[in-house]
């Protein structure tokens, strides 16, 4: 199956999209006939198996092999993939590879174990030797087991350990570690791990001015700080506490001193809300480091204060390349964010440990909130006390509902918002809720017949549908030279003779209208946000911020031929779907 692209088998495996969108209807239907009122779970569980008998298509009978086999080819060849490739000689007899050595699969496991985190434990090399390990077809399990803990064990040897003290006298096993010692007290890392923490540990201590002890104004004193001449700045603090309020009011008057300033975001967007909000050149991590590698001179002059927004979230490989050019090129660094909030994707903790260890200065006190409170209950939801779940109880601001109900109840929720000019932000999972949610909210705004489009996510997408583009590609530009960013939203104006999408913004605006053109299997339906902490399914945003315009039509700065997808020729292609576990500070409906 490996050799069939997902999209042709999602294709010719569409049963239980048929028994969603059945179900789906049922529960309409429903709803209509009880006049408006949610479905028990009773009834629920009768209209599932409803559901399930009617979409059941019909038995056929006498249709030979041959006319199954000429279906199923046409299908796949409609989709972009043609099924003679199976045929071919080569899937026959696939030569098989050289098994890898086994330093080469210990070293692929430590460079996995730390991408991940700076410590691990033998099951962690175990768990990624199975992944790594060859496996050929009748080797008994116990073999291949055998061979995981050789090499876990190995690969342990490679490793620095490390464990608590332990108390003289304390009996031992056979192994030399305490009796009384649990099998996650001793930790595994590597020297380069260990030096590159302590590097950037020392730096901190060295550059990190001592802060007042008894502050009247908190946000003041870090504005004081961060436009100050202190190498390194600090300032941590909850959401709504006012961080942004003082980045901008320190880049106000590092400004007004005509000294240089540059604000670093983990994401495109976010760098894009922080140039909006502070009023100073912004980009990505990921691309201010693309563009200083191999010793490239760099425009920023000495003296240039870098500002790390959510540096939290700012992985320690990527920490350590900044602070060394921080050091080459004698910029200072303010790095600003929360411990508490979502940490980096791979190997992190260093703003974390920072944030306990260095002079820093700290934003406690809530100010997003009108209510008291909510302010409270936040700050509660941020230390993981779980009586904030029953201070939003208390206040009605927690729904139960049977999975089936959800996409109906938060497209109702989202109909009586928008209709009184509210801004909804809804929060999921998984992709598939988002995907149920999206089609609900576009059913409910569009329930007449109209041409259609499908997009990446399996949802179709016409005039008058909200689309968002899903990574950043810094060779995918609007007319104007505008990189087209991830998770940016648009309006669909009209579906292109060429098959692509003409789209728009009204706050992008500028003084006359242009189009956005594209591939719409390169976007989704947009009126959602994915979250799934702790996992990362895209790449890194990179590139320069975009600067905003209205209606804008996408190109390419060097020509290219025509891509073809499933659809025919397009135009240009949109970025691949990103689902980035990227977080906003938003207000929820």
């Amino acid at each position: 199956m490996t050799c069939v692209p997902e999209a042709v088998r999602d294709l010719l495996s569409q049963r239980t999209g048929q028994v969603k969108a059945k179900l789906d209807d049922l529960i309409r239907r429903w709803a209509a006939e009880h006049d408006g009122a949610d479905p028990d779970p009773r009834t629920i569980a009768a209209l599932e198996r409803a559901a399930a008998m009617s979409s059941r298509p019909a038995k056929t009978h006498g249709v030979d092999g041959t006319t199954l086999h000429d279906t199923w080819a046409d299908q796949a060849r409609a989709a972009g993939f043609d099924p003679d490739r199976l045929a071919s000689p080569d899937l026959q007899g696939v030569a098989r590879e050289a098994d890898p050595s086994d330093e080469d699969l210990i070293g692929a496991a430590l460079r996995r174990v730390t991408e991940e985190s700076s410590t691990w434990l033998r099951a962690d090399l175990a768990r990624h030797l199975a992944t790594l390990l060859p496996v050929h077809a009748g080797t008994p399990a116990a073999t291949t087991v055998a061979r995981i803990d050789h090499l876990a064990a190995q690969a342990e040897q490679w490793c620095q350990g490390l464990a608590p003290t332990r108390p003289s006298g304390m009996p031992c096993r056979r192994d030399g570690r305490p009796v009384a010692e649990h099998v996650t007290d001793r930790r595994l890392t590597t020297d380069a791990v260990l030096t590159q923490e302590l590097d950037l540990q020392r730096w901190a201590e060295t550059h990190a001015f001592p802060t007042p002890a008894d502050v009247q104004d908190p946000q003041s004193t870090a504005v004081e700080a961060m436009a100050g001449n202190a190498g390194l700045v600090v300032v941590v603090g909850p959401a709504g506490t006012g961080k942004t309020t003082a980045t901008a009011r320190a880049v106000h008057r590092l400004r007004t001193d005509r000294r240089p300033v540059i604000g670093l975001a983990p994401s495109g967007k976010a760098a894009d809300v922080l140039a909006g909000q502070s009023h100073c050149e912004t980009t990505t991590v990921a691309g201010f480091l693309t563009r200083h590698t191999d010793g490239r001179t760099s425009s920023w002059p000495a003296g240039t204060t870098v500002i790390l927004d959510e540096a939290g979230m700012t992985a320690t490989e990527d920490l350590h390349r900044l602070v060394t050019l921080v050091q080459r090129h004698r910029w200072r660094l303010a790095a600003v964010g929360d411990p508490a909030q979502l940490p980096a994707v791979g190997r992190g903790g260093v703003f974390a440990h920072w944030c306990a260890t260095v002079p820093r200065h700290v934003l406690a006190v809530p100010m997003r909130f009108d209510q008291q409170w909510e302010a409270a209950a936040s700050l509660a939801v941020r230390t993981g006390d779980p009586r904030a779940v029953d201070a939003y109880d208390e206040h009605g601001r927690l729904r139960s509902s049977h999975p089936a109900l959800i996409a109906r109840q938060v497209a109702d929720a989202h109909q009586r918002h928008t209709s009184k000019d509210r801004t909804v932000a809804i929060t999921t999972n998984t992709a598939e809720t988002a995907r149920a949610i999206n089609t609900e909210i576009q059913y409910r705004l569009h329930r007449t017949a109209r041409p259609r489009l499908p997009l990446a996510d399996g949802t179709q997408v016409g005039v008058g549908d909200r689309i968002a583009t899903c990574r950043n590609d810094p060779d995918l530009r609007t007319d104007r030279g505008v990189q087209v960013r991830n998770r940016h939203t648009w309006t669909v104006t009209a579906l292109a003779s060429s098959g692509g999408l003409v789209v728009s913004h009204p706050e992008r605006g500028a003084d006359r209208p242009r189009r956005l053109r594209g591939s719409p299997r390169r976007a989704r339906l947009g009126r959602h946000r994915l979250r799934q902490p702790g996992r990362h399914r895209g790449r890194r945003p990179r590139g320069p911020r975009a600067r905003h315009h209205p209606q804008t039509r996408l190109r390419r700065p060097h020509p290219r031929p025509l891509l073809k997808s499933r659809l025919g020729p397009r135009p240009l292609r949109l970025p691949r779907p990103c689902r980035c576990p990227h977080r906003d500070d938003h207000p929820h409906p």
